[in-house]
């Protein structure tokens, strides 16, 4: 009786088993993967904000700039903006309408170049200390509505 109840056993086990798929003669079960979202594109502030200034700020700071410079760019408007620990600063875009200086600057990733009539230069102030650090920098306007600090 007992060997009767272990064969029973082992067929019951059996037939679990059987119910599972198993792909290739492998051991595991395989699970559809989810696609991996994409890296979102590095964060590009320009070689204002890239630069020694711009390592005097926190990455806070940093960022609310930049949010000034894409505001002024897209309204042609001053924009100021106020960080941590007392710094602030403003961002004027140039006169006029674009930049007339920029000709022929090539988005990253080998793009279609921007014309002087997508792009508009801006002076960005960020005072330090009380002190005022000067940068000039140029955005070109992506098809978004967006700008892509290119200096």
């Amino acid at each position: 009786m007992r060997v009767l109840w272990a064969v029973g056993l082992c067929l019951a086990a059996g037939l679990v088993n059987a119910g599972c798929s198993m792909t290739g003669g492998g051991n595991s079960i395989s699970a559809a993967t989810p696609p991996v979202p994409a890296a979102p594109p590095p964060i590009v502030y320009g070689t204002f904000l890239d630069g020694p200034v711009g390592s005097k700020l926190s990455q806070a700071d940093r960022d609310k700039a930049l949010a000034s410079e894409q505001d002024a760019l897209a309204s042609g408007q001053r924009k100021t903006w106020k960080g941590e620990h007392g710094l602030f600063g403003f961002v004027e875009p140039a006169p006029g309408t674009p930049a007339s200086a920029i000709v022929n600057v090539s988005a990253p990733g080998g793009a279609a170049p921007a014309t002087a009539d997508s792009c508009r230069a801006f002076t960005s102030t960020i005072f330090i200390a009380g002190r005022p650090q000067v940068g000039h920098g140029t955005g070109c306007a992506n098809p978004d509505g967006t700008y892509r600090i290119t200096s």
